[in-house]
């Protein structure tokens, strides 16, 4: 993982789902999820 502050989130997340009995992951491009990667961006660099 390049963001060493991804981590923990990554962690909490994995623990979180831990707690259900199924769940899916699944992958979707940026190209195809604009405004959830410009939302991801803004988080990363500190915005609100």
């Amino acid at each position: 993982m390049k963001n060493e502050g991804l981590k923990p989130l990554f962690s909490k997340s994995v623990s979180l789902l831990g707690r259900f009995e199924r769940y899916q992951i699944k992958y979707i491009p940026r190209a195809q999820n604009s405004e959830a990667d410009a939302l991801a961006n803004k988080a990363l660099d500190g915005g609100s």
